[in-house]
C-alpha cells in the first residue's frame, strides 16, 4: 500500500503534521524463528509502527525498519502505521489556505526552493513503499 501524502487531493492531509493512521490486518500462522521486523520499503521519516496496540518504534533513517518480535503473536495481528507529513508540507498548506494558518514561522521562503511557501512544491511524505515482514536471516 502506498499513501504518499503529497499526492492526495485532501488539502487537510497536505497541511497536517500527523496525516493518518493506516491499519493492516495481518495473520501470523506461526511465530517466525529468530527476530522479526517490519520494513517500510519506500522510507519516509517519522512513521510510527504499532503492532497489537504496542508501539514498535518510529522509522527515521534507512533501513526504515522496526523490531516486532515481542509484539507479534500467533494468529490474528493488527499493524497500524501512523504516517507523518513533513513540516515543509504543513507550511505550504497554510500558505495556500488564505486566513487559515495552523502554524507560524518567521521563515518567509522555502530554504530548498527559495520561493514563497505558497509556491513551494509538496515533498513526498507518508507511507511511500510497501510494508514487508522480515524474519530471521532475511534481515541482512
Amino acid at each position: 500500500m502506498h499513501n504518499d501524502v503529497s499526492t492526495t487531493e485532501d488539502s487537510r492531509l497536505q497541511r497536517s503534521r500527523h496525516a493518518a493512521n493506516i491499519p493492516y490486518p495481518w495473520r501470523n500462522a506461526r511465530p517466525p524463528a529468530g527476530r522479526s521486523c517490519f520494513r517500510n520499503g519506500g522510507g519516509s521519516p517519522g512513521n510510527r509502527f504499532y503492532l497489537n496496540g504496542q508501539s514498535c518504534g518510529i522509522v527515521w533513517k534507512p533501513p526504515f525498519r522496526v523490531e516486532i518480535t515481542d509484539a507479534a503473536k500467533p494468529g490474528a495481528n493488527e499493524l497500524v502505521v501512523e504516517v507523518a507529513n513533513t513540516w515543509s508540507n504543513r507550511l505550504v498548506g497554510d500558505a495556500r489556505t488564505e486566513g487559515k494558518d495552523y502554524c507560524r514561522t518567521n521563515i518567509a521562503k522555502s530554504l530548498t526552493w527559495s520561493v514563497p511557501w505558497k509556491d513551494t512544491p509538496l515533498l513526498q511524505s507518508g507511507l511511500r513503499g510497501p510494508v514487508t515482514l522480515l524474519a530471521g536471516n532475511e534481515q541482512e
